[in-house]
């Protein structure tokens, strides 16, 4: 009930968070839509929202439409033609552009992926995406008139620490929507800081210097300058296409081991490793809050018969069905693990030994019903079940628990087999 209500908080905090970004995103491209004017070069500023545009959508490659993977990552892509939009036609402008790009983005993007499968445009990020750039973008054009006051592109005296003030607006209003995106999960806040940061340091080291350039291109009025400053410019939002690919492609892979290393190839169950590491962490938190926890080993009757008789690939289908057993018959708070061989273990939190008894005769029943095809005969394979739980002082560690569980299944299998016994 805490959890719910705690999950039910932190989503209410995520949802007032996002109004209150929308409406005041909202508001801001509304001042902004007020004081536009009309610009001196309608190419040039044409050129530079197709130039933000190609960055909000090119490089961004995120499992939510409309919602950037890595917010951390705005002030890389499309800051160039913003700064450059800020430095010529003004904050208004800019702003606008900033917020047309990234709602136009989130559309293309439904759009291109739509072969593949059916995204939805989930309004609330998609909106709270477009608030939150044109946010940015107006605060970075604010501190650049402060910054550069009725300063020209003339000179990069006063252009260039103007437009280095801005791309660290960027970059600092990036990290706060990054913050806001991840409130319920503070956990991920370090991580992201820190990837912000390492990123960051190129963005401040090149993006007013290509900003200058583009900006002094874009205002000549000529298609090869600007074609020809905008190649830095669209060689960054490549490259950064890569590196989002790349990094992706490094965790999904970073996952995929970690599951391989901690799962059983052939049954898809846990291995002993991870058991091993579960069953410490659960002693732990039983013997903290004085809960109970009990321990099944599962040992198969007769399997180096089955394998002689019926070769291993038989063996193999009998192990496989009694891993599926035991997923059917466990909780989803329990856990199965195959130890090696034909021994099979499952974690039980919350269970005294009366519960843990009545799991291990349910078990021994439903893999007793098992029918594994062997040519023309048919493998009926059965357990004999130890069931060991902390309720006793001797069962305190784990080595001792698996033991007293051990014995069990030693005693189950030479009182007849296909049944449960307690530890002493």
């Amino acid at each position: 009930m805490e959890i719910e209500f705690l999950g039910a908080a932190d989503t209410v905090r995520r949802r007032t968070v996002s109004a209150a970004v929308i409406v005041g995103g909202g508001l801001v491209v509304l001042l902004c839509v007020m004081r536009l004017s009309a610009p001196r070069t309608p190419l040039g500023l044409l050129a530079l929202l197709l130039l933000v545009l190609a960055a909000e959508t090119y490089p961004l490659t995120g499992e939510d439409v409309g919602d950037l993977p890595d917010p951390e990552l705005l002030p890389l892509i499309s800051s160039t033609p913003l700064l450059a939009a800020i430095a010529l036609y003004g904050t208004p402008w800019a702003t606008v552009m900033a917020a047309l790009a990234r709602a136009l983005g989130g559309v293309l993007l439904v759009w291109r992926r739509q072969r593949r499968r059916r995204p939805q445009l989930r309004p609330m990020p998609w909106l709270r995406d477009v608030a939150g750039g044109a946010v940015a973008t107006a605060l970075a054009g604010t501190l650049y008139g402060l910054v550069a006051g009725d300063g020209t592109l003339s000179s990069p005296d006063p252009a260039l620490p103007a437009l280095f003030v801005a791309e660290a607006a960027l970059i600092c209003s990036a990290w706060g929507l990054a913050a806001l995106r991840v409130v319920a999960r503070r956990e991920t806040l370090g991580a992201r800081a820190r990837w912000g940061a390492l990123e960051a340091l190129p963005a401040l080291a090149s993006e007013p210097a290509l900003a200058f350039v583009l900006a002094g291109a874009v205002a000549t009025g000529r298609p090869l300058a600007m074609l020809m400053a905008a190649l830095p410019a669209a060689a960054l939002v490549g490259s950064l296409r890569w590196h989002t690919a790349m990094r992706r492609r490094l965790e999904q892979a970073h996952a995929r081991l970690e599951v391989q290393a901690a799962t059983d190839p052939l049954t898809g169950l846990a291995n002993r490793g991870l058991f091993q590491r579960m069953l410490e962490a659960r002693l732990a938190e039983s013997a903290r809050y004085d809960r109970p926890l009990a321990v099944l080993l599962i040992d198969l009757d007769g399997f180096k018969g089955i394998n002689d008789a019926y070769g291993h690939a038989c063996g193999d289908k009998v192990l496989v069905a009694v891993a599926g057993a035991l997923r059917r018959e466990l909780r989803g708070s329990d856990l199965a693990a195959r130890l090696g061989g034909d021994e099979f273990v499952a974690l039980l939190p919350e269970t005294d030994t009366g519960r843990a008894l009545a799991l291990a005769e349910r078990a021994c029943a439903e893999i007793a019903g098992i029918e594994v095809a062997a040519g023309l005969a048919t493998v009926r394979p059965t357990v004999s079940v130890g069931v060991a739980a902390t309720t006793d002082d001797a069962h305190a560690d784990s080595a001792a628990l698996l033991a007293a569980a051990d014995r069990a299944a030693y005693a189950a299998k030479h009182a007849g087999k296909n049944r449960a016994h307690l530890a002493a």
